[in-house]
């Protein structure tokens, strides 16, 4: 048999605990101290939000968790979940509250508490079997071990986990005292442990809680409309009042949703001032590709949605007028258009062959059929490009992704394809190839006044001084894929019917412009030597 007299657990009991835990900061002095032993062993907050909000509360919690107190701690997360589907009966729960059992119950409880409150039950003294603390023992080690697996800067969990055993310890001797034994049972012990683990649970919950800039990116993204830096300051208490402070938490949260479907965009109203508008990104399903058709070129658009590789039945079918937008009561308009959009739709009137395009694309998901001004000589058709997300863009932003996304395309393109009403026509007669193979087109860099497009504007400016066609391969060049890339850009400007003399000519140039572009001399005994093969119909 053995008995508890640790230092640090009379301490506890007895409300020996440092002026740190009653107050939070050196200003908010919470009253005058009392002489004696003042117990001070419950922190309790609301919701979540009124402990971690980002700011002063949290920055104290966080500062107690490191000086150590985490091993004297127990830990709870509670949440109120509704069954989805069953609908709350007041009648019922009003009858559930007036049982006279209830009352019963807290009778008993209360007066049991008060009769352990008994002044004559101080230095109560239980005893702990050998096979109790035995198996405290255990649990200790596999604590212990549990902790010696996390690293070494993770100093919180540690020593929470490390000391784990200690307060089971403690809290078994308490389930003791109330169920009035003189002696810790292995039925307190595991109870103890049990209680334990789920402490152990919710603070894991906390400390891998939410950082303040994923706070702030989810706040835009819910949002529906612009917000400002004053907004922001006025609804999220841990929103930084310094420009300084406060960009670079915005960098943060834009940089957290880039990977988790949040976009956040940035404007500038009238007078400079900063807005932010976001929003959570829904992949797109490539059997509910959204569209709209009619037989008439304004109205009755019949809002639609289907697989993509049963698109031609719409696009070859005679004499419809059709959207990749929907519009409200079917009206084709500017101002009718119903947000949402997974297709981007380009017309291509001559300038590339059909061929070229279909061996470039091939990469991505996408369609072509051909027009009514189609010829062998001129070849005129519309490319469908599913893209990752539905997006929801307005007017001028549409206007802006579009050209972006034609700016992208190796070939020159219809600019009137950026029109958020802008309808196209089918062509039953028309030829249709679709190509499932590949991946859809990401479409988050060409979201205007967002942080990835303004990465790839920047990229962009650095390849301005080449055509369409040459920065497609050129984005392509990444480290070991050079020769590659040059090699296919050569054999796109043999299948565009190109004669040697201006293969050879296109590709030195193109070559030179590049930061790590091949010599004349390489080229003429590698890629050209291939491409005067290919002209020439040799193998």
């Amino acid at each position: 048999m053995t008995r508890c007299s640790h230092p640090d657990c009379r301490a506890t009991d007895q409300g020996k605990v440092k002026q740190k835990l009653t107050k939070n900061t050196a200003e908010n002095v919470r009253g005058e101290e009392l002489e004696g032993k003042t117990p001070t062993n419950t922190m309790l907050f609301g919701t979540p939000s009124k402990l971690f909000d980002g700011h002063e509360v949290e920055n104290a919690f966080q500062s107690f968790l490191d000086t150590g107190y985490a091993r004297r701690c127990w830990f709870a997360w509670g949440e109120h979940k509704r069954e989805e589907g069953v609908d709350p009966d007041p009648k019922a729960m009003y009858y559930a509250r007036i049982q006279p059992q209830n009352q019963t119950t807290i009778n008993k409880w209360s007066g049991h508490f008060a009769l352990l409150a008994d002044p004559a039950r101080y230095g109560w003294e239980m005893e702990v079997p050998d096979d109790v603390a035995i198996e405290l023992l255990t649990y200790k080690l596999i604590c212990e071990a549990r902790a010696d697996t996390l690293p070494s800067h993770d100093e919180v969990r540690k020593a929470e986990l490390a000391h784990r055993y200690f307060k089971v310890l403690k809290l078994a001797g308490a389930f003791a005292f109330v169920d009035e034994s003189s002696e810790v049972t292995m039925d307190h012990l595991h109870q103890a442990i049990k209680l334990a683990q789920e402490s152990g649970v919710a603070f894991e919950r906390m400390l891998s809680r939410e950082k303040p800039y994923v706070k702030l990116a989810r706040y835009i993204a819910e949002s529906r409309s612009g917000l400002t830096h004053a907004d922001l300051h006025e609804a999220l208490p841990f929103y930084k009042e310094s420009p300084a402070a406060r960009n670079a938490m915005m960098n943060l949260a834009m940089s957290w949703g880039y990977n988790k479907h949040i976009v956040i965009r940035k404007s500038f109203a009238e007078g400079g001032i900063e807005l932010f508008t976001g929003e959570t990104l829904k992949k797109t399903d490539l059997t509910k590709i959204r569209f709209s058709w009619s037989d008439h070129m304004a109205y009755n658009y019949n809002a639609d949605e289907g697989p993509f590789d049963q698109i031609p039945m719409l696009t070859q079918a005679p004499d419809l007028h059709w959207s990749n937008h929907q519009f409200d009561n079917g009206h084709r308009s500017e101002e009718n258009v119903m947000p949402g959009f997974n297709m981007v739709v380009i017309d291509v009137d001559g300038g590339v062959p059909l061929t070229t395009v279909h061996e470039l694309m091939k990469d991505y998901v996408f369609m072509t059929y051909t027009t009514k001004r189609h010829t062998a000589q001129e070849n005129r058709f519309r490319l469908l490009l599913p893209i990752n997300y539905t997006l929801e863009l307005d007017k001028e932003d549409y206007r802006q992704f579009m050209d972006s996304i034609m700016d992208w395309l190796p070939f020159a393109t219809d600019e009137g394809a950026n029109q958020r009403s802008k309808k196209w026509l089918s062509h039953e007669a028309g030829t249709c190839h679709v190509n499932m193979d590949g991946q859809l087109l990401d479409c988050l860099s060409f979201i205007p006044r967002s942080q990835r497009n303004d990465t790839y504007q920047q990229k962009m400016e650095g390849l301005q001084n080449l055509d369409n066609l040459e920065r497609w391969f050129a984005q392509r060049m990444e480290s070991g894929n050079r020769n590659n890339q040059l090699l296919k850009y050569a054999m796109t400007l043999v299948d565009a019917g190109l004669s040697y003399t201006e293969v050879e000519e296109s590709l030195l140039s193109f070559s030179a412009r590049l930061p790590n572009g091949l010599s004349a001399d390489e080229l003429r005994g590698t890629i050209l030597v291939t491409v005067a093969k290919k002209i020439h119909g040799q193998p």
